[in-house]
């Protein structure tokens, strides 16, 4: 085990840490905020090496907003878009 204190550094050694060895690895983060600059940094990474193509693709997501009940949940009108 090893302790990178600055976060940025931190980021950037996990994942070249992954690309180094994906198979049955696992990378755990506390917040979506730290997982999405994970899986930016990891896919950089890819690229990088060459594991990932260059050029990148947008798609359209539905995402749980948190004020909605149970049954507004159940339909997807009621869901935001983001790109």
């Amino acid at each position: 085990m090893k302790e990178i204190p600055n976060q940025e550094e931190r980021v950037r050694a996990i994942a070249k840490s992954y690309v180094e060895s994906p198979q049955n690895t696992l990378i755990v983060s506390p917040d979506n905020a730290s997982r999405h600059e994970l899986n930016l940094a990891v896919r950089q990474e890819l690229k990088a090496t060459g594991a990932v193509a260059p050029e990148d693709r947008n798609f359209r997501l539905l995402v749980q907003r948190q004020d909605m009940t149970g049954a507004e949940r159940s339909w997807a009108s009621h869901y935001g878009s983001t790109t």
